[in-house]
């Protein structure tokens, strides 16, 4: 996709004037990745950088810069700290993204966004371009990726969990979902607030607070959503089974030369764990901790665009467990062999206690936690092939080949468990 053409941006260096948006670019190659903010007034600054925190706030580095500037909030201090701007010339005769989403809001107020780079789209926070009320999040699909599929998938997880009884949590509504400029957009609503139905125009988090590490709020969630959307099943019988082996097959047109590695791990879980029952639920298969938000007295929830029904929900643990991967820096392969072992394979206390919280729950043997991790990494593989993320895609298959030379130490250190 040509960004430029989808702001409808005819000359990057022009000046600002009417019908124009001025933007700074806080971080990355934009507009390869990375991400930008408006630069409107006062309140869209501010708007634009409490979302920016919640997006980026995850080191007590990243946390620090942002909340300087939240206290500087200042023209001055964003020319000097962002110097790389660029202008976006929209053509108020025709129609542009801003109108498309503001007539898709139904906002009387003209709007700006923030702009962040994805993988397989671009997010984009909406604000009131004079009041800086957060109206909303568009997420912009790239055409031609099949990453359509990952919006399409969002808004209809999202209408179901607006008719499940999961009142103690509370999930994004969508707004509108329409294509535009041959990419699917999907438009996601801001918080409601405490006491009504009413949406809130502070910001789509409002008062919303990071959960710094995995807790009881995510136990909770997980073992609710088994109890509303899950059912018990065979795992030979299972849609997870029928599902599991079209991505083998997805894997084999993109990965011909390690299929054999994959299906090795395929092969031995599926004999390990035929003929027993588990519950299969709605499982995210995506889901770091900081992807559930603690707002009044509900737990936010956000992300679905990965999630499948009749899935081991145990995926949602394994993939919150990774979230908090210790080791941080070093070679990229290197750094996640070191970050699961560290996780899964060795004494830690922390991890070991909270699977067999969940796995008591779910009357899960650790063995069969031990074969359904291996396909979680499986499935992990098949996201990232999906989106041709084959950095992501690389390492899971060095871990996967370390995990087999070693098979036998792998097995006695699972979750410091002596089998």
């Amino acid at each position: 996709m040509d960004f430029w053409d989808l702001l409808s941006i005819k000359n990057v260096n022009s000046a600002p004037g009417p019908g124009r948006f001025k933007f700074v670019v806080v971080s990355g190659d934009f507009p390869k990745n990375g991400v930008a903010l408006p630069f409107g007034n006062y309140a869209v600054r501010r708007a634009a950088l409490r979302e920016f925190y919640l997006y980026k706030g995850k080191t007590f580095w990243s946390k620090a810069k942002i909340r300087l500037l939240q206290v500087f909030n200042f023209a001055l201090v964003w020319k000097t700290a962002f110097p790389k701007k660029f202008f976006a010339n929209l053509d108020p005769a025709g129609e542009n993204l801003s109108s498309f989403l503001a007539s898709k809001i139904g906002s009387a107020e003209p709007i700006i966004f923030s702009i962040y780079v994805g993988s397989r789209k671009f997010i984009f926070p909406i604000f009131g371009k004079k009041s800086g009320r957060f109206l909303g999040v568009a997420k912009v699909y790239f055409p031609g990726r099949e990453s359509a599929d990952y919006g399409e998938n969002e808004a209809r997880i999202l209408n179901y969990l607006s008719k499940v009884d999961l009142p103690e949590f509370s999930f994004p509504r969508v707004i509108a979902k329409d294509y535009f400029q041959q990419s699917l957009i999907v438009i996601l609503s801001p918080l409601l607030t405490k006491h009504s139905n009413i949406l809130q125009n502070v910001g789509m988090f409002c008062d919303a607070r990071k959960i710094n590490s995995i807790g009881k709020p995510h136990i909770d969630f997980l073992q609710k959503m088994s109890e509303k959307t899950g059912k018990k099943n065979l795992f030979r019988e299972s849609n997870f089974h029928k599902e599991f082996q079209k991505e083998i097959g997805f894997l084999k047109s993109k990965i011909s030369e390690k299929l054999e590695l994959v299906e090795y791990f395929w092969d031995k879980a599926a004999q390990n764990l035929q003929g027993k029952e588990f519950i299969f639920s709605l499982t995210k298969r995506e889901f770091p901790f900081f992807e559930a938000l603690r707002s009044n007295d509900k737990l936010f929830v956000i992300d679905w665009e990965t999630a499948r029904f009749d899935f081991p929900p145990i995926f949602d643990v394994f993939s919150m467990i990774l979230s908090t991967s210790p080791h941080q820096k070093g070679d990229y392969i290197k750094i996640y062999r070191k970050n699961i072992q560290a996780l899964f394979f060795c004494n830690n206390p922390r991890v070991r206690e909270l699977l067999e919280k969940m796995l008591d729950f779910w009357n899960m043997s650790k063995e069969d936690a031990y074969w359904f991790f291996w396909l979680f990494l499986i499935d992990q593989l098949y996201i990232h092939l999906h989106v041709d993320h084959w950095p992501s895609a690389k390492r899971i298959l060095s871990f996967l080949q370390n995990a087999r030379n070693n098979e036998i130490d792998f097995s006695k250190r699972w979750i410091s468990s002596r089998r």
